[in-house]
């Protein structure tokens, strides 16, 4: 995990990743949030599933996502 923030803290970044060499799978999970003010973030990221379908996780090679979230916090 790789986490790193920008422009005091109102953008954060995050790269999660999965390496199994034995296995023979990749897992990527990148996101970026941006702090509009003390109550709204916005969020995008994305899940890289690969490999080989007999193993672990590559078996979920075709289930990659996007997502866009937006918080509300009081």
């Amino acid at each position: 995990t790789v986490r790193k923030s920008f422009f005091s803290e109102r953008v954060q970044t995050q790269m999660i990743a999965l390496q199994a060499l034995e296995s023979d799978y990749t897992l990527l999970r990148p996101r970026v949030t941006y702090r509009i003010n003390d109550h709204l973030a916005a969020e995008l990221g994305y899940l890289f599933i690969a490999g080989r379908s007999h193993s672990l996780i590559g078996q979920y090679h075709h289930n990659d996502e996007g997502w866009t979230r937006l918080e509300w916090r009081i």
